[in-house]
């Protein structure tokens, strides 16, 4: 259940049913088939939650009431502290409903802290929680199949349970719950319940696995999986290897059962020191994370307290002198450190001159280093000596690989009939991410050109005729067929990568042979040295001749063909099976978890910091320019072959997509189209490369 907006409550409240015996004080939420009101029981004055179905214009009312009625009867039938409890149903005006507990303290999606994250302490004790209530179903033969944030509930007292059994079946009715529809939200549904494959009790697993990620690091563990320990550092590689584990797509590769996934996952977090002081902000109404556990343990009490047996509480005596004055001696020291730290840079800034990219240098700072990979020619950074509670790492061998991404079920279907991984990386560090064919609609609507061309704010004359014609040439919208798979790289090809090339071969660019190598005229170039640009930025500063010199060495070294994509292959892998104007839905202002956009200053930032599309790719808006293979025409759409278009046979200017950090979102949809000389190079232009999977095989053949 989720909280619906005040519009939507009011909509609700129209519709709330008289029921007998109970009062309807206002709407608190819907379901996927109701809606949810808080009541007041007349006979026993308690407070309880009432469902009705709200019946789904387009779906067959009949199979919805049968849905509902399963949820209440698989309701009736449990009693567990961590599920939440039925008190009675019925049928109002045609609709049947339910009278459950009220927990009042939301879901877990609404206690999310806005900033930080959850204490260690306090994600064990509410996944402890939710594993019990799992495997308590899985023993009474229910999979619960709809694990996610929204429909895990709690109490101002603590209480933790599961709620909204609208998808729940026992495993002897399992197959009458099958369909083309998706039930259930797909980004926390394991691979093999969205593909309508046989799902069992390691679908819930996966679910599990998908919401302890995402509570111990803030991330949705979407696209190319980083392991969480490069998400939070205080996280560990026992951490890694559980979750990772309990997200692979096989289901054979995870636990055997939850109990396992949990029990390993307990200990792993049981392992982690608490700080002696957590930044993060406390969750919901609980000033001690583990206040429960200790309630309920006398003998974790140490000697500086003392049990009242009158009262039951715990009381502390009075604090000593040092004890009152040591606060104010750690805020003296931190201030003192502060300030020393503050002179530091300001010595570093009196040398260096101000640079553009000093947005990244704190992104640098203050972002793990594995949260982004190293090139393959660079090691990583040599960590900073463990604290002594710190356990000691495990041996090369033993580290945990990367885990498995909820890919898009495209992917999944054809990675197992061309027996190829979805995810590889290659001898340079590069991650390809399998792109499977399809047919996609390409381009804007004609009517959209007027809506588009408003958006844009207003500059002189020459550029802003320039700037039209790339919103026309968006035009016709038609369908395109890409008729073979492919691989294309799941970031923009990176500084590190493009010196691995320029190191290696001797290349010299025409920059450099002209001596443009100056910080003042190209302060983002891929040869530039700076603090603030790091080699996991894009290579930027690339002309297309060279991104063509850097895929010819690449497929000479690989013993593979790798090349620029084509603008309809780049805009079909950007879109990712999505139809709306943005790989992320409708909403431009939503565009801060997904792209780098809207920087004046044009920062460039380091790849992969942001959520990538459904297929695992990151940047694909924004952060810097990318070169295409084709030729650019602005006429080219009304002529295009419809399968596997190439670009127009000539033409003096190359396609550009993608967009940069600084331009506005408006110019920086899957659609939007640039054009540049091929020999023309600016600071926010780069590339991403291809990986051509060979045709004549004959399961690529079909």
């Amino acid at each position: 259940m989720s909280s619906d907006s005040a519009n939507s409550n009011n909509n609700c409240m129209d519709r709330a049913p008289d029921i007998p015996g109970f009062r309807i004080l206002r709407p608190i939420g819907s379901g996927g088939m109701g809606d949810v009101f808080l009541a007041k029981q007349d006979s026993l004055g308690r407070s309880v939650a009432i469902k009705v179905l709200r019946p789904i214009q387009g779906t067959d009312l009949e199979s919805q009431q049968t849905r509902f009625q399963r949820e209440a009867r698989i309701l009736g039938q449990l009693s567990h502290q961590h599920v939440v409890a039925v008190f009675d149903q019925g049928m109002v005006d045609a609709s049947p409903y339910l009278v459950m507990e009220f927990l009042d303290g939301g879901s877990l999606r609404r206690k999310f802290p806005k900033e930080g994250l959850l204490p260690v302490s306090e994600s064990r004790r509410l996944l402890r929680a939710i594993a019990d209530a799992v495997i308590y179903l899985h023993s009474q033969h229910i999979l619960y199949r709809d694990l996610k944030p929204e429909n895990i509930l709690l109490g101002s007292e603590g209480e933790v349970k599961l709620g909204d059994f609208g998808i729940a079946v026992s495993k002897a009715e399992i197959g009458e719950l099958t369909g083309t529809s998706v039930l259930g939200t797909e980004s926390y549904l394991a691979p093999e319940q969205r593909y309508h494959l046989p799902v069992d009790e390691r679908a819930d697993q996966y679910s599990l696995a998908f919401v302890a990620y995402e509570m111990l690091t803030g991330r949705l563990p979407l696209g190319v999986l980083k392991p969480p320990s490069a998400r939070s550092v205080q996280l560990t590689e026992d951490v890694d290897r559980v979750l990772l584990r309990g997200l692979q797509e096989e289901p054979e590769d995870r636990f055997a059962s939850v109990e396992e996934f949990a029990r390993e996952l307990d200990a792993a977090l049981a392992a982690i020191p608490e700080p002696a002081s957590s930044p993060n902000p406390t969750f919901g109404n609980y000033e001690n994370p583990g206040a429960a556990d200790t309630a309920s343990s006398p003998q974790n009490l140490t000697d500086t307290t003392r049990s009242d047996t009158s009262t039951g509480e715990v009381l502390v005596p009075p604090r000593s002198r040092f004890q009152r004055i040591l606060p104010w001696l750690v805020a003296v020291i931190a201030i003192a450190v502060v300030a020393d730290v503050l002179l530091e840079l300001r010595r570093e800034n009196s040398v260096a001159p101000p640079n553009p990219g000093n947005d990244v240098a704190k992104v640098a700072k203050n972002k793990p280093q594995a949260n982004v990979p190293a090139p393959a020619n660079k090691p990583a950074n040599k960590p900073t000596a463990p604290s002594p509670a710190a356990k000691t790492a495990p041996p090369e061998a033993e580290k945990p690989k990367e885990g498995k991404a909820p890919y898009h079920f495209t992917q999944y279907r054809w990675r197992k009939h061309l027996d190829i991984p979805v995810e590889k990386k290659n001898s340079i560090g590069m991650t390809m991410i399998l792109i499977p064919p399809g047919v996609f609609q390409m381009g804007s609507e004609d009517s959209d050109k007027e809506r588009l061309l408003k958006m844009l704010p207003p500059i002189d004359a020459q550029q802003q005729q320039k700037r039209d014609q790339y919103v026309v040439s968006e035009t016709p919208k038609h369908s395109v067929r890409i008729s073979q798979p492919f691989y294309l790289g799941a970031h923009e090809v990176t500084r590190g990568q493009f010196r691995q090339f320029v190191e290696r071969t001797g290349f010299t660019s025409e920059a450099l042979s002209k001596g443009k190598n100056t910080d003042a005229l190209t302060p983002m170039a891929w040869w530039v040295k700076s603090k603030q640009l790091t080699d996991d930025c894009p290579a930027t500063n690339v002309n297309w001749h060279e991104a063509q010199a850097f895929c010819e060495w690449l497929s000479k070294k690989e013993g593979k063909t790798y090349a620029l994509p084509t603008e309809a292959e780049w805009e079909y892998a950007c879109r990712a099976n999505s139809s709306d104007e943005f790989y992320w839905g409708n909403k431009w202002h939503d565009f801060k978890d997904h792209a780098w956009v809207g920087d004046v200053k044009g920062t460039l930032k380091p790849v992969g910091l942001l959520q990538p599309n459904a297929y695992g790719l990151y940047d694909m808006i924004g952060n810097a320019f990318e070169w295409t293979a084709d030729r650019y025409s602005p006429n080219y759409y009304s002529k295009s072959p419809n399968t596997d278009p190439k670009g127009p046979s000539s033409g003096e200017e190359r396609s550009v997509r993608g967009g940069a950090t600084n331009t506005f979102m408006s110019r920086t949809r899957p659609a939007s189209r640039y054009s540049t000389p091929p020999s023309g190079r600016w600071n926010l232009h780069g590339f991403r490369v291809k990986e051509v999977i060979p045709r004549g095989d004959s399961k690529t053949e079909q």
